[in-house]
């Protein structure tokens, strides 16, 4: 029964060494993606981005004025 129990710690300590290294890669991959620059400039107040193009559009516009696609939000 020693042997049973031995293997049983080995496997269950296998399982969380496997989860922990999955964790740890999530939490770098996650802070890796968090670093990247926005290509908007900052002081973009007053203006809506256009998601498709990237074109500067007032804050009352309902369509890019450069792709005439709807403006979210």
């Amino acid at each position: 029964m020693d042997q049973n129990v031995l293997l049983a710690l080995v496997v269950v300590a296998a399982i969380g060494l496997g989860a922990a290294i999955l964790i740890l890669r999530r939490v770098n991959r996650e802070e890796a993606e968090a670093g990247r620059e926005s290509p908007f400039g900052t002081s973009t107040e007053g203006m809506k981005v256009c998601p498709h193009c990237g074109g500067q559009n007032l804050w009352s516009d309902a369509t890019c004025v450069y792709c005439q696609k709807p403006l979210k939000g």
